[in-house]
Order: C-alpha cells, then sequence, then structure tokens
C-alpha cells in the first residue's frame, strides 16, 4: 500500500508539471495580443495622416477647422489612452 501511494504522488506531480506548462501558454497568448495592440496601433496612425489634409482644406472656413480640430481632439482622447497604456 505504501508503494502504491508513492506513485499517486509521482502522478500528481506531473500533473503540476502540465499545469505549468499551461501557464507558459497563456503568457505567449498574451504577447500576440500585445502585438496585435501595436499592429491596431500603427493602423491608427496613417488614418490621422489623412485627416490631416481635411483641416487644411477646411482652414478657409474658421468655424470648420475648429470643429474639425475639436473632433480630432476627442478622438485623441479616446485613443491616447489605449496607445500610452502599451508604451
Amino acid at each position: 500500500m505504501v508503494a502504491l501511494n508513492n506513485n499517486m504522488v509521482a502522478l500528481n506531480n506531473n500533473m503540476v508539471a502540465l499545469n505549468n506548462n499551461m501557464v507558459a501558454l497563456n503568457n505567449n497568448m498574451v504577447a500576440l495580443n500585445n502585438n496585435m495592440v501595436a499592429l491596431n496601433n500603427n493602423m491608427v496612425a496613417p488614418n490621422n495622416h489623412m485627416a490631416a489634409p481635411n483641416n487644411v482644406i477646411n482652414i478657409a472656413n474658421g468655424a470648420t477647422a475648429n470643429r474639425a480640430i475639436a473632433r480630432m481632439r476627442r478622438a485623441t482622447a479616446r485613443v491616447a489612452p489605449t496607445v500610452l497604456s502599451f508604451s
């Protein structure tokens, strides 16, 4: 009975090792998720560059330009916390 009990302990240790492997795999998924966020940030930058010519075209109309600048500031306020959290 003692020998059989020792076998159960060894099997239990194997389960712990398998659990550690699952944690390592989970860490890899987090790293992959961070890479997706960085790629998403790169997509946001060209979008902001596209908005700039729009503001230049509308600059002759002060009210329109102010509204465009306000929209950009609101958009930046929404995007910036996400970007900064991964910096």
